[in-house]
This record gives C-alpha cells, structure tokens and sequence, in this order.
C-alpha cells in the first residue's frame, strides 16, 4: 500500500504531487516512521522506497536558498533544509550531497551542479553559486498540483546578496479570512492579473492519476554564461474563468555579464489576445521603502527597469498594505495568524497582443539606466542601456535550440 501510494503522489523528479514544500516534508516524514519502526523490528524496507525518499530529500538541496532555507512554496514553510535532512542522514550515508549539507556546505560533496530543472514538477532553480551571497531565482511552471495550490503559475523569485528580492506573500492559516483569499491568489504573487483578475485553475480542475507521468510545460536552458526557461498560462482569469488571453514568460539569467556588472535578470511578457485588455505585472520587494521615478522602480539593493513607456496608456506604482477595494501589499508575519505590510511594485499597461521586457538588477550600484525593446510579440531584441552609454544587446532566439 506504501509503495503503491508512492508511484500515485511522487513525481519522477522526486517533488511530491502537492507541490508544497511543506507538504513535501509531511510526506517524507510519514515514510520515515514507517522506516524507523521497521528498522526497530530488523525489517527489510524496499530499496525502492528508500531511493524515493531519497529523492524526495535531493528535491530539498536543489531548491534550496543561498540562505540555506526551503522556498515557501503554495502552502509551504521556509524551514533551513539542515535542520530537516540532517535528522535522516544516518539513513543515506552515501549521499555526498546530504554530507556536504549537513556538515555545514564544508568540505567534500558540493553538489556538481547549480542551476537546475524539475522537469515533471515544473520548476526551475538558477543560481551561479552554492555560497551565502550567491544569487538565486526560482520560476514557477508548475501543473496546479493535488492540493494546497496557489494561483501562481509563471510565478519568480530571487534571492541575492545575502537577502530576499523579490518575494511574495507566503503561506497564511487556513481559515476564510482576507488574507487567506489573498494569500492563494495570484495578486500575492509575481505574475501578471488581466484586467483586475486573478489566474483561475481551481475552478473545474480535477487530478488525474496519469498526471504524475506528465513533464511540466516548461522549455529551459543551462548555459554556463546564462539560464533560459519559458512557459505559459492559458487557463483563465476570473470567478468566470474568463478565456482568450494567453500568458507567456521568459526569464534569461545572465550569470557572468560583461563590464564589472553583478548577476541580473531580464524577464519578457508576452501576452496573446485580440481584444484589447489592462495588464498589470506585479513584484513583491521585501524592503521596507521602494521608490518610483520615470517607471523605474528602485529600493536600497533593487533597481528595476521596464519597458513599457508611454504615459497614456503606462504607469508604474507602488501599493502597501492596501484592503479597499482589494487586498494588496501584504505578507505574513512571524506567527502563522499574523500579517504585515510589504510594498508591491505595479507595472499597468493596456493593448492586445503585446510584449513587456522587466530588467531586476539586484544590487544597490547599478550601471543600467533603461531597457529598450519593441513591444510587438514577434519582437526578439532587447538593449539594455548603461550610464556609461554603451548597450547590451540581447536576441531571445538565440536562448532558443
């Protein structure tokens, strides 16, 4: 019966039908009681089992934060990955990568790669280090899972210098407050609502048992000068699940760019539609002030350039704890009850078919003064400008084998 409901809830990435890093960790809680208690009684436990919980631990270290922390996934925690592998480790002795963790990253057993890709649970971890300060990002192409979603497909986070960038709202008490319902909704997270509404999967949705076998609808490159993944949302917005708008985001990491520069990231939007809609792209800014100027955000480690440009139609704001006449600007305090306030970046735009590029440099000395790129969706070129006057250019088929 255990193993059975292994094959049905276990990806073949290791990442639990869920997709809640917290959840990840009741599940591999509960089989390891299983383990202990057949181990008391000098039972044989399935090799089988035991290389699944296996991965299922593996799926810790390689989404790890810089920090050390699980990313809070849909109704995750944020528990140091250490404290949670470290109490099975007797029990995998010859993972070198589990060693190197719980050794405190010291040592033998780094893990070989950095970036990599859950390729059934439809995630993807670009980092350009395993080191405190190293900059990490985590994009989210997941199918909606099993249980315990949230409304945030093609979802983005980052993690640099030692600290959160862009984040999110978090998980919240499962009760029928305010901030549950924004909590799992779309606006608390780094994505984009079209026109006023929320990405709507839960409605009519159903798991399959043939889903556990399906790769997530994710494209993605490794390169050791840059990451690319790209995926797409086409599955409605709304409380009517409003159809007709497509959603596609790229995300290109350039890990070692040229003059003196520190990591960065460049997003595209593209949206697909033959009607005219307001597109609004959100970013959560764990910083207690962020500033607006010319539609380019800024806070003390952030600098972040958009695209859109023309004041009839654009406009980049900042909403903080904000209730009327939605909830926005907030995330969840230290007690799983509790909430505060956190400033959330706004990028409006309005058209049908169109492309918006998103540069996020996240250091507090920043060479760039803009970002150039046509808004037409067959567009591919993207400048990025320096105060020095010189450009970056960038052609997104050339991400593309």
């Amino acid at each position: 019966m255990l193993g059975e409901q292994m094959e049905r809830q276990i990806y073949p990435d290791g990442f639990q039908y869920e997709l809640s890093t917290g959840y990840q960790g009741v599940v591999i809680n509960s089989y390891m009681r299983f383990v202990k208690i057949a181990d008391a009684f000098h039972l044989e436990v399935p090799s089988k089992m035991l290389k699944c919980i296996e991965n299922m631990l593996d799926v810790y270290i390689r989404i790890m934060k810089p920090n050390g922390e699980i990313p809070d996934l849909n109704d995750g925690s944020s528990t140091q990955t250490r404290k949670f592998i470290e109490r099975y480790l007797s029990y995998f002795q010859e993972n070198e990568n589990m060693q190197w963790l719980c050794r405190g990253r010291t040592g033998n057993g780094v893990p070989e790669y950095m970036s990599t890709a859950l390729e059934y649970a439809g995630i993807m971890i670009m980092r350009n280090g395993w080191k405190e300060d190293s900059t990490w990002a985590l994009f989210d192409a997941a199918p909606f899972g099993a249980g315990h979603q949230h409304e945030d497909k093609l979802n983005l986070l980052i993690y640099a210098k030692g600290r959160s960038i862009i984040t999110e709202c978090g998980n919240y008490a499962y009760d029928d407050s305010e901030m549950r319902k924004y909590a799992i909704s779309t606006r608390s997270h780094n994505t984009v609502r079209i026109n006023g509404q929320d990405q709507n999967r839960r409605s009519g949705y159903k798991w399959k048992e043939q889903d556990i076998q399906k790769k997530a609808d994710m494209y993605y490159r490794i390169e050791s000068e840059f990451d690319y993944v790209k995926s797409k949302y086409d599955e409605g917005y709304g409380e009517e699940k409003v159809s007709g708008v497509t959603h596609e985001r790229s995300v290109i990491f350039l890990k070692n760019p040229n003059f003196d520069m520190e990591p960065y990231f460049v997003v595209v939007d593209r949206m697909y539609s033959t009607k005219e809609n307001h597109y609004e792209i959100l970013w959560h800014v764990d910083a207690a002030e962020v500033s607006v100027k010319n539609m380019q955000a800024k806070a003390d480690f952030l600098h972040l350039f958009t695209s859109i440009h023309d004041v009839r139609t654009d406009k980049v704001d900042i909403i903080c704890g904000q209730q009327d006449p939605e909830w926005q600007g907030w995330k969840r305090g230290e007690a799983f009850t509790s909430y505060t306030s956190q400033p959330v970046i706004r990028c409006h735009t309005t058209g049908c078919s169109k492309r918006i590029v998103t540069v996020i440099y996240p250091d507090c000395n920043c060479p760039i003064v803009s970002v150039e790129a046509g808004s037409n969706v067959d567009d591919t070129l993207i400048n990025i400008v320096l105060k020095s006057g010189e450009r970056i250019p960038l052609d997104e088929n050339k991400m593309i084998i």
